[in-house]
């Protein structure tokens, strides 16, 4: 049995169980949650998930795996840029690209990092391409400012 943190609480998780948690922030610029304007397509997400990995397996491992993946998923998938980086003073990836779906240019940039007991964390920013620069700095404060919790 291992404890399981989150903001809101705290339990008992049993030892088979693994974290492929999602939480997600989005900036009300339009969709179905904005109050004010529900009809137009939101401007920009900010999403943590979690993933239990083996041993051994590093961030680079990770990130080479998921743009092999996304290069035959993700129509006009283009990588921008893959850069080596730090989370609270331990190793991360950072990498970001373009893709296009339902007609929109998209843009993304993820950076995975390993926290404790064999975890892997991404934190991703994703915005159609007009207005990704305009909120790069709410993922870069987010990284800046992040904290990698211990057991």
């Amino acid at each position: 049995m291992q404890p399981y943190y989150t903001n809101e609480v705290r339990f008992i998780l049993p030892d088979r169980y693994v974290d492929r948690s999602i939480t997600g922030f989005v900036i009300p610029g339009g969709g179905p949650n904005d109050p004010i304007d529900p009809d137009k397509p939101g401007e920009f997400s900010l999403v943590l998930t979690r993933e239990a990995v083996p041993a051994g397996t590093t961030a680079s491992d990770l990130v080479r795996r998921q743009i092999e993946a996304m290069e035959q998923t993700l129509t006009e998938f283009r990588l921008r840029d893959r850069t080596a980086t730090r989370v609270d003073d331990q190793p991360a990836e950072r990498f970001e690209f373009t893709w296009r779906t339902e007609g929109h240019l998209m843009r993304q940039q993820q950076t995975l990092f390993l926290s404790s007991r064999s975890i892997a964390v991404s934190v991703t920013g994703t915005a159609q391409e007009p207005y990704f620069e305009k909120h790069r700095r709410v993922l870069e404060q987010a990284l800046a400012t992040m904290k990698i919790n211990t057991p």
